[in-house]
Order: structure tokens, then sequence, then C-alpha cells
């Protein structure tokens, strides 16, 4: 059991290291995940709500059809809020002041296309989110 759990945590260390993070990231990483919870909206008061700004950024029209007033596009959709249980002192951190995480590893709004001419329009691409 000892040898599983010793092997996981090198595992794991080994993963980070790799990464090229900093001890003072592979510290601030473990102490934003812990306890942490994607399903959970991130206000520490219940009865606070989650302000979410959104912004929309036209990238490129990748076709045009006319006749069945059809556009696809390209476009970023980019999202801000706080997280207040993402937060932490910089000074204690190596002067840490950004983070960047897999959008998985955090909550996110939910937030779809309403519109779509393609049934499968949830199509996004896997990107980092920064975190302040």
């Amino acid at each position: 059991m000892w040898k599983f759990l010793t092997a996981l945590m090198l595992s794991r260390h080994a993963i980070l290291a790799k990464q090229g993070w900093t001890e003072h990231e592979r510290r601030l990483y473990s102490k934003l995940v812990d306890g942490y919870s994607t399903l959970a909206r991130p206000v520490l008061n219940e009865s606070e709500p989650v302000i979410v700004l959104l912004g929309l950024d036209f990238q490129q029209i990748l076709s045009l059809d006319e006749k069945h007033q059809v556009l696809q596009s390209n476009v970023w959709l980019k999202m801000s809020w706080v997280d207040q249980y993402l937060t932490w002192e910089p000074a204690e951190y190596g002067n840490i002041r950004e983070v960047r995480f897999p959008m998985s590893d955090i909550w996110k709004p939910d937030v779809l296309l309403y519109n779509s001419v393609d049934e499968h329009f949830d199509n996004t691409w896997p990107v980092n989110a920064v975190i302040t």
C-alpha cells in the first residue's frame, strides 16, 4: 500500500516537474486545487450572484450561403468572473500574480450557443484559463 502511494506521489511530482513548474508554482497549484470543486459556484456566500462578463471576438468567416442564409464563422468567446476560492497572497508564492489552469479544472458558467444550424454546435477547443 505504501509503495503504491509513494509511487503515486512521485509520479505526480514528476509530472509537475516535467511541466517546468517552479516550487512556488507547485505549492500554489496544490493550494488552489485542494478541496476545490468544479461543480460548486465560486462564491463564499451562497446568496451572492456570480457576475459573468461575456465578449465575442469575431475571427473569421468560414463560409457564407446566401441562398440558405447560413453563415459559418470562427469566433472566440471570452468570459471573466471572480472565483472567490481561487485566491492567494502573491508574496507567499514567489510573487506569482497569475497562473494558467485547464478550463476542465475550474468552475465555469454554463454558456452555450443558442442559435446554430449545426446539431453539434458545442465545438470548442481546450484552452487554459488565466487566473489572477
